[in-house]
């Protein structure tokens, strides 16, 4: 049997994004919304973070 690899859900800010360039957006950059990513396999607690640093 295999072990399933969970993924954790982050909620990540709003940021700057570029997209091409076109008349309606002459600058080439836009503010991407509040968005979900998914990060894969084992992650970093807060006290596995302090032991790296």
């Amino acid at each position: 049997m295999q072990i399933k690899k969970r993924k954790r859900v982050k909620t990540v800010r709003e940021h700057p994004l570029r997209v091409p360039v076109s008349q309606k957006n002459p600058t080439g950059i836009t503010i991407r919304d509040k968005h979900l990513r998914l990060l894969k396999g084992t992650y970093l607690d807060f006290e596995d973070i302090e032991t790296v640093l």
